[in-house]
């Protein structure tokens, strides 16, 4: 039975050798809220496991019930343990009872740090890897003139390429719509619009390709509209042509008509005769009133076809005329951007040695360091170094501190 108890405890301080308590420091470490422990009873299994010390420091083991482990060391809560199963079992000798952390409570960094707040421990922690952990030693800014000139060249320099490329764009566009506007038959860019790099190349081309899609759109329009006026104008000659045949029949017949008229009144032929003349002149003088009709109507298509043919070509010509004009004053405009952003940057430039100079010549800040730590059950601050070991529980404070040169 000895023997046994002896193998068992050999086992336990083997598995206390790998446990995350092993290799924490030498320091003596009080159990405190939060912290996960492993509690083993050898001749008690069914009552061994893992516990965690509550808010109160506290922590519940069936059979035994509540027993205050804030304060204490792991070896005292075993000692702690032991006793009370000696007094609830009558036992006659303190049983086997071992006692591990299994997981630390966090520990909490606050001050002047990137993202103060609370973090899981681990062992080997230390105030610098602390204030790593908690993004670094907070930075609210370096020396804001040096910033702001800073920001100042990096959007002078933004700015200045964004205008120069506008700009090279502008001057393509206002070559295009000159030769739109002068009617040239092909868009070459010239002169200082001519494309010399690889981005002007594209932009060339761009314009090439709205030049020949605006030209074929106008020319399918002007196409369209004097065919149609040619068609207005054949019908309208056609037209007239019927009318002048039209009226050589009127003429035919009302002459016809006369001579029957004089037979008529002297009775040599029918009155019949003269009423079926009239009628037929009447009808042909209607059909001319329908073709002369027919041919107002067509003047009037040839009239609507120039007209719009017009229409077109002035308005093509009175938008180009507007999208010139625009583009030549956002040229101007955008002209006017880039001098204002060069003049930014060469402020920038010239006044950044003089703001770093007064930068270095200002008081420079020293980072101090505290812990608050629980021993027993008292909190008391610890002055640290950035290599000092932080125990789980503890409270590390950074504090940034001024000297002068």
């Amino acid at each position: 039975m000895i023997a046994g108890k002896n193998s068992w405890l050999f086992a336990a301080l083997m598995a206390f050798a790998g446990s995350p308590a092993a290799g924490f420091c030498a320091e003596i470490y009080w159990l405190g809220p939060q912290d996960k422990i492993k509690i083993g009873i050898y001749e008690y299994p069914n009552i061994s496991g893992e516990v965690v010390v509550g808010p109160s420091g506290d922590v519940g083991i069936p059979l035994i019930g509540s027993i205050s482990a804030e304060g204490l060391t792991t070896d005292e809560l075993a000692d702690a343990v032991g006793r009370r199963l000696i007094e609830i079992e009558n036992l006659p000798s303190r049983p086997s009872v071992t006692a591990q952390i299994v997981e630390f409570r966090p520990f909490y960094v606050t001050g002047n740090v990137e993202k103060p707040g609370r973090y899981a421990y681990e062992p080997g922690m230390t105030v610098i890897k602390a204030v790593s952990t908690a993004g670094g030693v907070f930075r609210p800014s370096d020396h804001p003139d040096l910033i702001r000139l800073g920001r100042d060249a990096t959007n002078a320099e933004g700015s200045i390429q964004t205008l120069k490329i506008t700009a090279e764009q502008l001057r393509f566009r206002i070559e295009r719509l000159r030769a739109e506007l002068d009617n040239r038959p092909d868009y070459l860019a010239i002169g200082e619009a001519g494309a010399t790099t690889e981005m002007g190349n594209s932009f060339r081309q761009r314009e090439q390709l709205i030049f020949q899609a605006r030209a074929k759109l106008i020319s399918g329009q002007t196409d369209a509209l004097t065919k149609l006026r040619k068609v207005y104008e054949a019908e309208v000659v056609s037209l007239r042509e019927r009318v002048r045949l039209k009226r050589i029949e009127i003429d035919t017949a009302q002459k016809d008509l006369d001579r029957v008229g004089k037979l008529a009144e002297r009775g040599v032929t029918a009155s019949s005769q003269t009423l079926e003349r009239e009628r037929i002149v009447a009808d042909l003088r209607g059909e001319e009133e329908e073709l002369l009709t027919q041919v107002l109507r067509a003047e009037q298509g040839v009239t609507q076809s120039e007209q719009s043919l017009r229409s077109v070509v002035d308005g093509r010509r009175r938008d180009i005329i507007q999208e010139l004009h625009n583009a030549e004053v956002e040229l101007r405009e955008t002209a006017e951007k880039a001098k204002t952003a060069k003049s930014l940057l060469n402020e920038a430039l010239v006044l950044a040695p003089a703001a770093y100079n007064q930068m270095i010549s200002e008081p420079q800040v020293r980072m101090s360091y505290r812990i608050i730590r629980l021993k027993g059950k008292n909190a008391v601050e610890i002055p640290a170094e950035e290599n000092d070991t932080v125990q789980a529980g503890d409270v590390v404070k950074i504090f940034a501190l001024v000297e002068t040169n």
